[in-house]
């Protein structure tokens, strides 16, 4: 049998309050808690709503279902406004408190159901176990002579005054007799009926929870609703009766739901949100004309069927258009969503491609790039000839009437990525200089697969020298043979081209190098996901031992940084971890914060940071927020964070207005030069990290860091603030 721990209370709690929040698609506790209050503007209600969400996430916990997702309260919002509409409507009685528990376990069963047959098309199940649940309720309590329909609808004051006296009384009829417009009055009820919550009291405080909560969600419930205000009067359809009839709020939900939750928000988002809901007007009107024969309300159906309808239209799509993003990662707010994601397509829109590397070691230059003068013509335009040359960029020593006169001659070939060896040519003769092979004109070859589609070609190698052979798995940095100069190759060089078939000689594609570093007069700078031009010096990255072992994290392991902040030295310990999802991070167990990261062999980076800023492990994040892994480079990198991770709220309320549609507001990181001024000793480097609060393009604060890492780690990090 499960036995309570003390260590279940506080994540049960949190479920109590997400429950709540959920409804708008959020786990904002202090939302939760506002909402759970406005459901006992009529305790009855609000008393039945809080036992069926103790007895839905009570039932999810011993069944076993997900822990974080009971905690998320995913189990508890269905069951939570089944029991609001009958703690509503129905007289408090003790058949009515056990139809209550038992709607809740059953509620529970269908959303487990609801959930396990909609994910096999990738959709949510929404408010679909609220809406069989509360239609068996009211057909089934027709027959119970028992359970005797509430008069607390109509005399609503009463139970205001037995609840708060004549002060709540008052202020419930002074909100009431508030002088604002009919289409205001009808956008708060139905905020409010929600929650069934008939009043403007309940959709005063929805409002006002809701801006709070998301300045996204909140434009999008007025776009919504104004929307459907103007369709009605353009039909001539009652529209008092998005009131009074709880429709309302359907097109408030559906707005929320497709212009910000589902999809990143964007002009194209609140354009597809004025174009729906005429379609959800249609959807009401036709389901409440058939509901109406079976004296059954349609409460959420409109919501529901259009929603699914919209996602699933839009996820047969061919093409995935950048104007209408779906949203991949849930951050459970538009806001964080669209920053993320904007963060997310500059820093991580290589992450799908198979990084390549360059196929050698050291410097070499591109004698023949894309679109050569020579032979990269056509369908076979993609490639680059490489070369070596010396400080007079000469390619050759002596005389340079022997192939071996040639600095590349007999230089290794290596493996540009992971793979399996597809094709090999190992015994064409190497031409005399000035001489070429127009019958083997691929010369010695190695063609490499490194995925289904894609396929790397390494042409002119030096006869005989190939080490690999057909079927053979190969590593990115391995040797496959030397350069030669076979083939179609008057003096010695390198081929290099990426196909999408593994055959010698394939129509090439344009693909990008991943990381390389380009050689100029001025220094070396790193390229990232780009294609070298003819005459470009470029290399490796060279991966420091102490940079790769310091930032290596395994899960289990624990690490100790030592910070100087203000003056005050701190220290702090966490330990590295993985989540279901295979996510790896860095938890700090004082403050219950996480910091994701991901660690490509060459790149460092921190992609999220969930938790309490007073946590150390945020000043960790933000100082290592991208690490390259190598000093070959002379300037340091650039990138952003998202804003909601370095602004504060109260600095965003603006910008979260406009983030759909203008981004001013900004988040620069920097980790300075690596090489010049932080290589310490052997044995120390330095670096040098910065991130500055932009606001309309002009820099207003600065926070800069300054660390070490050595043999035994991280080193103290000391923080500037500017």
């Amino acid at each position: 049998m499960t036995k309570i721990k003390t260590e279940n209370i506080l994540p049960f709690f949190k479920g109590v309050l997400a429950s709540y929040s959920q409804v708008f698609f959020s786990r904002n506790k202090l939302f939760g808690i506002l909402l759970f209050l406005v459901t006992f503007i009529h305790p009855y209600a609000g008393m039945a709503g809080l036992l069926a969400v103790i007895t839905s996430l009570a039932t999810a916990w011993l069944i076993g279902y997900d822990k974080k997702l009971t905690e998320q309260g995913i189990y508890g919002f269905n069951s939570l406004l089944t029991a609001l509409c009958m703690g509503i409507f129905f007289e408090p009685s003790p058949l009515l408190l056990l139809l209550i528990a038992i709607t809740s376990v059953f509620v529970v069963f269908l959303t487990a159901a609801m959930q396990g047959i909609l994910y096999k098309y990738n959709l949510p199940f929404l408010s679909i176990p609220f809406l069989i649940s509360v239609w068996i309720v009211i057909l089934a309590t027709r027959n119970f002579n028992a359970l005797s329909l509430s008069p607390r609808t109509i005399f609503f004051l009463n139970e205001l005054y037995k609840l708060g006296g004549n002060q709540l009384v008052r202020l419930y009829e002074m909100s009431d007799k508030i002088p604002i417009p009919g289409s205001v009055k009808i956008y708060l009820e139905s905020l409010g009926a929600i929650f069934f919550q008939y009043n403007l009291l309940a959709g005063a405080i929805i409002a006002i929870g809701l801006f709070f909560f998301s300045r996204i969600s909140f434009s999008l419930s007025l776009v919504g609703f104004y929307s459907a205000w103007i369709f009605y009067k353009l039909i001539g359809a009652d529209i008092s009766s998005l009131g009074y009839s709880y429709i309302g709020f359907n097109y408030i939900l559906t707005a929320i739901a497709i212009g910000g939750y589902f999809f990143i928000p964007s002009f194209y988002t609140y354009l597809w949100v004025i174009i729906v809901t005429p379609m959800v007007a249609f959807v009401s009107l036709g389901f409440q004309n058939i509901f109406n024969l079976f004296q059954l309300p349609v409460y959420s159906l409109p919501f529901n069927f259009l929603v699914l309808l919209y996602l699933y239209a839009f996820r047969l799509r061919s093409n995935r258009s950048q104007r209408m993003v779906e949203t991949i990662i849930q951050r459970h707010t538009p806001e964080e969503n669209l920053y993320s994601m904007r963060v997310s397509n500059e820093r991580f829109r290589y992450a799908h491609l198979v990084p390549i590397k360059l196929p050698f070691w050291g410097e070499w230059t591109v004698m023949q790039g894309y679109n050569g003068e020579y032979t990269h013509q056509e369908d076979w335009r993609c490639a680059w000839d490489f070369i070596i040359v010396d400080s007079h960029k000469i390619q050759y020593s002596g005389e340079g009437v022997q192939p071996e006169d040639y600095y590349c001659f007999g230089k290794p070939v290596i493996a540009p990525a992971d793979g399996e060896i597809a094709v090999i040519e190992n015994d064409v003769d190497d031409n005399p200089i000035g001489k070429v092979n127009m019958v083997k004109n691929w010369g010695n070859t190695v063609v490499i697969k490194h995925s289904p589609y894609l396929y790397s070609q390494l042409s002119h190698l030096k006869k005989g020298s190939i080490k690999v052979k057909p079927g053979d798995q190969v590593k990115a940095g391995q040797v496959l043979g030397v350069c030669g100069n076979s083939g179609r190759s008057p003096y010695p060089h390198l081929h290099f081209q990426l196909q999408s078939t593994p055959f010698i000689g394939s129509k090439t594609i344009q693909y990008p190098i991943s990381h390389y570093l380009l050689t100029k007069e001025n220094g070396k700078f790193l390229q990232q996901f780009q294609f070298p031009s003819e005459k470009d010096t470029v290399s490796n990255l060279t991966v420091h031992p102490l940079l790769k072992k310091s930032f290596d994290l395994v899960p289990g392991q624990k690490i100790k940084v030592t910070f100087l902040l203000n003056g005050k030295e701190t220290s702090a310990t966490w330990e590295v971890a993985t989540n279901i999802y295979n996510e790896s991070y860095l938890y700090c167990p004082r403050y219950k914060s996480a910091a994701y990261f991901i660690n490509d062999g060459v790149f460092f980076r921190f992609i999220h940071f969930e938790g309490n800023r007073k946590s150390m492990l945020y000043y960790f994040y933000l100082a290592y927020y991208e690490i390259v892994m190598s000093t070959d480079a002379d300037k340091g990198i650039e990138s952003e964070i998202p804003a909601f991770q370095v602004f504060k709220p109260h600095e965003l309320i603006v910008q979260d207005i406009l983030a759909p549609f203008l981004q001013y507001i900004h988040a620069r990181y920097m980790l300075r030069n690596q090489t010049e001024y932080t290589l310490l000793t052997s044995d120390e480097i330095g670096l040098f990290s910065e991130v500055t609060k932009i606001y309309a393009f002009r820099a207003k604060k600065r926070l800069k860091f300054e660390s070490t890492i050595s043999q035994e780690g991280f080193g103290k990090i000391k923080i500037y603030e500017e």
